[in-house]
């Protein structure tokens, strides 16, 4: 059985405010086993090497829930977090060295396009997304790298 938080505070009150903490307390010890079964810990790992000006020579990356259970290569990373308290957004964004200039053109590109879908995923805004699709357009249309004859 699960229990909302709402239940779970509802719950606590009760004992509370009845005095009743004998059976309640059992009650609060369930509904907290069923929760903690529940919860899971999902963890990326960046492992970033790199040269004596910080320069990034080899990114390598690891997801407890990928695939994989060996680290895979890649040339460049951008995450961002959002911290809710601050109301601002933390970024990291890094490329190897050996990373060419049309790889960078087509990730911006594949990144853009993947944002846009998940903005439209979480606020449902059309037309923001209309636009953000126009801008993919024009950034294409603008790189060399990315148009086809």
């Amino acid at each position: 059985m699960i229990y909302c938080r709402q239940e779970f505070i509802r719950v606590i009150q009760i004992v509370l405010n009845k005095n009743k903490t004998r059976v309640l307390r059992h009650r609060k010890s369930q509904i907290m086993s069923e929760a903690n079964k529940m919860a899971r810990v999902s963890e990326i790992k960046f492992l970033v090497q790199l040269d004596e000006n910080n320069i990034p020579l080899q990114i390598q990356w690891q997801a407890t829930d990928s695939q994989h259970n060996e680290l895979k290569e890649c040339k460049s990373i951008m995450v961002s977090v959002w911290d809710g308290k601050e109301k601002d957004t933390m970024r990291i964004d890094l490329w190897t060295k050996d990373m060419r200039i049309d790889e960078m053109h087509a990730h911006f590109l594949q990144t853009l396009m993947t944002q846009a879908e998940s903005f439209y995923q979480a606020t449902k805004h059309e037309s923001i997304l209309k636009d953000m699709k126009a801008f993919c357009e024009k950034f294409i249309q603008s790189s060399e790298f990315l148009r086809t004859p």
